[in-house]
Formats: C-alpha cells, sequence, structure tokens
C-alpha cells in the first residue's frame, strides 16, 4: 500500500505516506517525501511528519537524525506562546 502510486499522490494523505516509509524503516524515503512535500502540508501535518521521522531514524538506530527531527519540534513548541 505505501508504494501505491494513487496513493503517493493524493496530498491528503502525504504525511501518512512519510509515516508509514518511516515506521517501516524507510527513513531516507521518509525524508525525500516529507522534503519534496513542505509546501504541501500545513504546519501541524510537519509536525506529526517529523515526529514519525524522529521515531523512524530511533528505529534505525540513527540517534543523530532522530535529535535533529524531535529538536525541530520541540524549538517549535518553545517559540509559540501560549
Amino acid at each position: 500500500m505505501v508504494d501505491n502510486e494513487e496513493i503517493n499522490r493524493d496530498k491528503s494523505l502525504i504525511k501518512f505516506h512519510i509515516s508509514s516509509l518511516a515506521l517501516l524503516g524507510r527513513v531516507e524515503q521518509a525524508e525525500e517525501k516529507f522534503d519534496s512535500s513542505k509546501g504541501e502540508l500545513t504546519l501541524a501535518d510537519r509536525i506529526e511528519a517529523r515526529f514519525y521521522l524522529g521515531l523512524g531514524y530511533s528505529i534505525v538506530s540513527d540517534y543523530a537524525n532522530c535529535r535533529k527531527y524531535f529538536g525541530a519540534n520541540l524549538k517549535l513548541k518553545n517559540s509559540v506562546k501560549e
């Protein structure tokens, strides 16, 4: 299902595609999809996608990239006034 081209083109499913790839350990593909889709994702979708990228990188034991994505979300959280 992750490799279904029709699903890959549906803009409303981008964040789910990124999360699926990341959780399957296909983090490079997930990161490419994230980078190429930034303009199409809402802020909330970008936050969610970064979360799953962080999880994906932790699954493959790439902790530097894991920290990069979790850190980006923390920076954003700290910059938003409640």
